[in-house]
């Protein structure tokens, strides 16, 4: 398990004045975690569907591809176009995993480079340190690029979808199955420091 960091400056510019420009940077952590996939090492195939905010996982069928829809669960994808699109394969999972800006992430998984599926972010790796506001914008657009999930569900793809497990990122205009309504968080409750589904 090796980390380096490196700047990625990205360049904004206003749609209705090419002239307007903000220029920032954020210090990314790039890990590089040596797992070799198995391409059988999963009875499932995750979808996850940008612009719908959801991510699907469907059981393998006997020619493995899609089957049955055996889970749904809501997400907060890269704002703009910052998650990818294409076909990967998962590797490798950390209970608690170090992210940019110094927030750290519950029951993370590799897709590819640094995107990952985990929990909406907490200030450090403890139960009981979510960032509440971050949490309230599950089934909305959200991230730097990782898809975000309630620690329930990111703990469900952590436990059950192996190192090998296909997951394709992709938009659609259409959505096989009801979008599930995510939970919400009082940000003045003195629970609200915790994820409600964990």
């Amino acid at each position: 398990d090796t980390k380096s960091e490196s700047v990625l400056w990205v360049e904004i510019i206003a749609e209705d004045d090419p002239n307007t420009r903000a220029v920032f940077r954020h210090r990314l952590l790039t890990r590089s975690i040596h797992a070799a996939p198995n391409p059988d090492g999963s009875d499932y195939i995750i979808h996850v569907i940008r612009n719908q905010c959801v991510v699907i996982v469907y059981e393998k069928d006997n020619a493995g591809e899609p089957g049955r829809i055996v889970n749904v669960f809501a997400c907060s994808p890269g704002l703009y176009e910052w998650t990818i699109t294409g076909r990967y394969t998962a590797t490798s999972r950390e209970k608690w995993l170090g992210l940019m800006d110094g927030v750290s992430g519950h029951y993370a998984t590799l897709i590819w480079g640094d995107w990952l599926f985990h929990s909406v972010p907490y200030y450090g790796p403890e139960n009981h340190r979510l960032k509440p506001e971050e949490y309230n914008k599950l089934g909305q657009k959200a991230s730097a690029g990782c898809i975000r999930m309630a620690v329930s569900d990111a703990k469900w793809i952590y436990d059950n979808c192996l190192s090998g497990t296909t997951v394709r990122l992709y938009d659609s205009d259409t959505l096989p199955v009801e979008m599930p309504d995510p939970i919400r968080i009082d940000p003045n409750s003195p629970h609200a420091g915790w994820d409600p589904t964990d």
